[in-house]
């Protein structure tokens, strides 16, 4: 690896901390390490079964998150809550929406001031990433997304939890169901991805 650095990073960095941060992400499941295949770090391939429990655990961050306030987000709410319908129409439609949704989990998160809470809210949005994306490069799943949280937000704004839960619950449940489709499309982006 050392001899193909000047190629990958033309700036000034050191192998040290590129390896380390490939440690790292391996050591975290991101990636893999081919030792003995010699072919170098590939991104890990997901299970079915890896991101039901990592959407699920979204679902738990968000509704112990939107309970455990100690500062209410009220502006995201009023942002999220007045969203335009159409930003489902808009070209960058997937990373808008999907960073809509991180934005929304992550303040709550920061809302609650648990750091812990923090720190596995940000783990749970890193794994779920690249299948929330490409869950929403799908029109109609964007726009019942975009739908969703505006709901949500609207219901935390006005305080009906019950409302803002029922919200979160149907975006859980579509995307459970997708998720065969959404792993095996992950997977073969995960395939064609090499780290040398």
């Amino acid at each position: 690896m050392p001899h193909k650095m000047p190629d990958l990073f033309p700036f000034e960095v050191s192998g040290g901390p590129v390896r380390d941060a490939l440690a790292r992400l391996a050591a975290e499941g991101f990636i893999r390490y081919d030792r003995d295949g010699g072919k170098g770090h590939s991104t890990k391939e997901w299970t079915v079964k890896e991101q039901h429990d990592l959407h699920c655990l979204a679902f738990i961050f968000l509704t112990a998150n939107m309970r455990c306030m100690v500062d209410r987000p009220t502006a995201l709410f009023q942002e999220f809550a007045a969203l335009d319908p159409d930003v489902p129409n808009a070209k960058d439609a997937p990373e808008r929406v999907a960073g809509y949704f991180e934005r929304l989990l992550m303040g709550l998160a920061y809302a609650g001031r648990n750091e812990t809470l923090i720190e596995m809210n940000q783990t749970v949005v890193d794994r779920t990433h690249l299948v929330r994306l490409l869950d929403y490069s799908a029109p109609q799943v964007a726009r019942s997304a975009a739908v969703a949280l505006r709901t949500f937000s609207q219901a935390m704004l006005d305080e009906d939890l019950d409302t803002a839960q029922a919200a979160g619950q149907s975006q859980l449940d579509g995307r459970v169901a997708r998720l065969p489709q959404l792993v095996e499309q992950a997977n073969a982006r995960a395939r064609q991805a090499r780290i040398p």
